[in-house]
C-alpha cells in the first residue's frame, strides 16, 4: 500500500510537469510495488514517441542491455539517494546494470536520473543529463551528432571514436577518467565547467571551445590542442599547451574544494573558501560544475522542475478495519 500511494502522488505531479508528453510508463521491480512494468525494456517496447519512461528506485537492480530505438524520456528518481538525504523519501536509486544503448529511431531521446554501467550513443540529437555512471562511458559512436552531456557523475570517460563529429557539448559533469578522442576525428565541441580528473595523451579535442574545466590530472591534461581555444580553466599540471594566460596552472585539490570529509561524493567538489577556482571563470565566475552558464550540477541528479516525494510518514499500527492515516509531502525542484 505504501508503495502504491506514494508513486500515484509522485505520478500526478510528474504528469502535471510534462503535460506534453503523450504517456507516462511507470517501472518498478520493487516486490508489492504493482508498477505495469518491471523492466525498463518492456516499458520501452510498449512506449511510443514521446513517452516517458518512468523508473522508480529499487533494492533490486534492473538487469539486461536495454536498447532503445523510440524518441522517449528515461527518467529515474536520482542516486546518491542514501548519501544525500533528504532529497527523495525512497533511498534506492534507479539502477541499470548493464548498457543502456541509444540505437536507430532514438534521436531525440534524454536520459536523466539514472544509475547505470555505461551508455552507448549511435544516433544524433541525444542528451544525457544528471546520470551516475558507475562502471563503464559514455561512448558516442558513429552517426552521433548533436550531443548534450551535462550534469552527469562519471567514474570513468566521456568516449569518441570512429568517426568525425560535429555539435558536442560537455558542461558540467565530475569525469573520473577524462574524456577521450581519437586523434584524427575533427569535433567540435564545447567544453565547459568540468571537474576531469585524468587526461594525458588519450584527450584530442579539436576545433573546440574548453572553457571554465578543473583538471586535475598532475601530467598532461589535453594531449591535442589543434584549433581549439582553451581560456580560464584551472589546472593542477604546471603548463598546457595551446592554453593562453588566463588560465590557472598549479593549482592543488585541497585548495581547490570543500573535500569529503563531512561531505558526500558529489558535494565534495565544491568549491571551498579561497578556492583558487573562485572567479577564475570567463567574465569573472567560477570554474568547475557546480557553476556555468549551462544548468550547473545538481546534487543526486535532482533536476530543476523535477517533483520529488521528501517525506512519507504512517502510522506504526491500524486498528482492525481502522483508518489507516498517511502523511505525504511532495515538491517540485
Amino acid at each position: 500500500m505504501k508503495n502504491k500511494i506514494c508513486l500515484s502522488v509522485l505520478l500526478v505531479a510528474f504528469i502535471i510537469c510534462n503535460t506534453q508528453a503523450q504517456t507516462v510508463r511507470r517501472v518498478s521491480n520493487a516486490v508489492g510495488a504493482g508498477a505495469p512494468y518491471t523492466t525498463i525494456q518492456a516499458a520501452l517496447t510498449a512506449a511510443s514517441n514521446g513517452d516517458i519512461i518512468l523508473v522508480e528506485g529499487s533494492p533490486t537492480n534492473y538487469a539486461g542491455a536495454i536498447s532503445i530505438t523510440k524518441q522517449v524520456t528515461i527518467q529515474g528518481p536520482g542516486y546518491l539517494l542514501d548519501q544525500n538525504t533528504g532529497m527523495q523519501a525512497n533511498l534506492y536509486d534507479a539502477v541499470a546494470v548493464a548498457t543502456i544503448s541509444f540505437d536507430a529511431g532514438s534521436a531525440g531521446s534524454i536520459i536523466r536520473g539514472m544509475k547505470t554501467s555505461s551508455i552507448d550513443i549511435n544516433t544524433s540529437n541525444i542528451t544525457v543529463s544528471n546520470n551516475y555512471i558507475a562502471g563503464g562511458s559514455v561512448d558516442m559512436n558513429t552517426g552521433s551528432n548533436n550531443i548534450v552531456i551535462s550534469g552527469n557523475y562519471l567514474l570513468n570517460a566521456i568516449i569518441r571514436s570512429f568517426s568525425n563529429m560535429t555539435s558536442l557539448l560537455i558542461a558540467n559533469n565530475y569525469a573520473g577518467g577524462g574524456i577521450s578522442f581519437s586523434l584524427s576525428l575533427t569535433t567540435l565541441a564545447v567544453v565547459s565547467n568540468n571537474i576531469i580528473a585524468a587526461g594525458g595523451t588519450n584527450f584530442y579535442l579539436q576545433n573546440s571551445t574548453i572553457v571554465n574545466n578543473i583538471f586535475l590530472t598532475a601530467g598532461t591534461a589535453i594531449g591535442e590542442t589543434l584549433n581549439s581555444t582553451i581560456q580560464n580553466n584551472v589546472f593542477v599540471s604546471a603548463s598546457q599547451t595551446g592554453a593562453d594566460a588566463t588560465n590557472v596552472f598549479g593549482a592543488t585539490a585541497s585548495s581547490l574544494f570543500v573535500g569529503l570529509a563531512g561531505n558526500t561524493t558529489d558535494t565534495q567538489w565544491k568549491l571551498k573558501a579561497g578556492s583558487p577556482a573562485i572567479g577564475a571563470g570567463v567574465g569573472g565566475t567560477d570554474c568547475g560544475m557546480y557553476e556555468g552558464n549551462n544548468p550547473p550540477y545538481k546534487i543526486s541528479g535532482i533536476f530543476t522542475g523535477q517533483p520529488t516525494i521528501n517525506n512519507f510518514t504512517t502510522p506504526g499500527t491500524v486498528p482492525a478495519n481502522g483508518t489507516l492515516n498517511v502523511k505525504v509531502s511532495a515538491k517540485v525542484n
